[in-house]
């Protein structure tokens, strides 16, 4: 199986590290604790977020009366401009009266928060398409001028458009919780001062550190100080954060949302009040709904892993194999570390590729081995039917030029199959950049839902191209695309 890396917040995708911010209390003492860890279940050094207050919807979000709800919905709904089955979430003309002082301290409460997130679940689930109007007439200088106290600088620029599927949200996958972040993003944004965000390498210089040293992902970590106000000691916050000093009884630190910046939608919530770490989003309801895996598979090799949501893999040795390897996995900043009690898989992360097995720092299980630097593509499954599309040319075109499409057929699941069984038998692809040769002529492409790249045939030669990648098949393999044309 051949996938790509999924981006999607410069995701992509769901398996790229959290920053966990760890408070817990120490001999009556509270610390803030940036830590690099991945989830871990059933780890002794990860934190465990199934105790009691821990839970995906912490008390917060409930201990508000009827009235406040109902005030907080009157508050954003007149910020709302609804049309048929579209909705602006925070409309030109509320946006324009809200920052028509935009040296005005602006920020959101902890329920105003957690009130956007349901709110914002709510929309995605009842309109057809969600508008977020461009930001850029409306907000301070300070949003493109310093990045680091706010990491927006291209983010909505331009009106973005969602498009949902109202009425149809059974079951979440990893588009639906994107779509979903991605309007409580704006809506913080849109309703905030840039005050009241800071990154986590801003706190590491603000504390004396240097970021490029720091190891941990603190550096990439989004903050959001709710009910920030001229009151606010930021400077007094950052220094906590960035130093990871002690807290205790300090009236001058702060509640904290997080969000690991460039890595998963995810928001958590830091209570001072509880000391209490919690998941805001995705919530419980989304985490319990959520349908979808990722899965690696590399090019040629018929090896396949997928990872879940809730830090466990699986190794197989193909898709329909019912032999199989599990374990946990961790995403650390450099890789990808998969294991058990027996045996330690360890990758290298290679940026816009995917994953490069470390044959040397591994330990692998016997029946399940593969060799150094074997590159492993991420795609993420959404538990949808696979489809798949084949195109054939109206003549031999030579590579590089723009072929003229003359049939465009639709895949059938056993053509499917049969066509992923072709690309995964191939036992060594040959790196096009390495070798001098003649040019091909292809005779039509196809492409597969799971699989980022488009595969090119050619009669004449019987190679399969994909990426700069090419094999040499089986004359009866090819007859077999030849003869979905029939």
């Amino acid at each position: 199986m051949v996938c790509t890396v999924k981006h999607n917040f410069k995701f992509f995708i769901i398996v790229i590290s959290l920053i966990i911010l760890s408070i817990a209390i120490v001999v009556g003492g509270m610390h803030i604790i940036a830590a690099n860890t991945g989830k871990r279940p059933n780890s002794p050094t990860a934190p465990d977020f199934n105790t009691p207050g821990g839970n995906a919807n912490p008390p917060a979000v409930n201990l508000d009366t009827p009235a406040t709800q109902d005030s907080l919905k009157v508050k954003f709904e007149a910020m709302y401009d609804v049309n048929g089955d579209t909705i602006t979430v925070i409309s030109e003309n509320y946006l324009r009266n809200y920052w028509q002082d935009k040296d005005k301290i602006r920020s959101l409460t902890t329920k105003e928060v957690y009130f956007i997130i349901q709110d914002s679940i709510r929309i995605y689930s009842e309109y057809d398409t969600v508008i977020l109007p461009s930001l850029e007439p409306f907000v301070k200088d300070e949003y493109y001028n310093a990045s680091m106290r706010h990491p927006f600088g291209s983010d909505f620029r331009e009106t973005v458009t969602i498009r949902t599927r109202p009425n149809q949200v059974i079951s979440y996958n990893e588009s639906d919780i994107t779509a979903i972040y991605t309007i409580i993003m704006y809506r913080l944004k849109a309703l905030s001062s840039p005050e009241a965000f800071f990154m986590g390498n801003e706190a590491i210089i603000h504390a004396g550190g240097i970021p490029e040293l720091d190891s941990s992902l603190l550096s990439r970590t989004l903050f959001y100080i709710p009910a920030y106000s001229e009151n606010t000691d930021r400077n007094h916050i950052l220094s906590v954060v960035g130093s990871r000093t002690e807290a205790t009884g300090d009236e001058g630190f702060s509640d904290l949302f997080t969000m690991y910046y460039w890595g998963e939608a995810e928001i958590k919530f830091a209570s001072m009040q509880t000391w209490i770490i919690s998941q805001a989003y995705p919530t419980a309801e989304i985490e319990n709904n959520f349908n979808g895996t990722y899965i690696a598979s590399s090019d040629g090799l018929q090896f396949i892993f997928t990872l879940d949501r809730n830090g466990k893999f699986t190794l197989k040795m193909n898709d329909d194999s019912s032999d199989e390897l599990t374990g946990y996995y961790e995403m650390l900043d450099s890789g990808l570390l998969l294991y058990n009690a027996d045996f330690r898989y360890s990758f290298d992360y290679v940026d816009g590729v995917g994953y490069r097995y470390r044959e040397n720092i591994s330990s692998p299980d016997p029946s399940y081995v593969f060799g150094d630097c074997t590159m492993f593509r991420i795609s993420v499954s959404v538990g949808t039917e696979l489809s798949g599309n084949v195109k054939f040319y109206t003549e031999a075109t030579k590579e590089r030029k723009e072929p003229v499409i003359a049939t465009s057929i639709e895949l059938s699941k056993d053509q499917i199959k049969e066509l992923r069984k072709i690309i995964d038998s191939v036992q060594k692809w040959t790196d096009d950049d390495s070798v001098d040769r003649l040019p091909y002529y292809f005779d039509g492409e196809f492409k597969f839902s799971d699989r980022g790249y488009i595969y090119y045939f050619s009669y004449d030669a019987n190679v399969i191209y994909f990426d700069h990648y090419c094999a040499v098949i089986s004359d009866d393999q090819m007859q077999f695309i030849k003869n979905i044309n029939q």
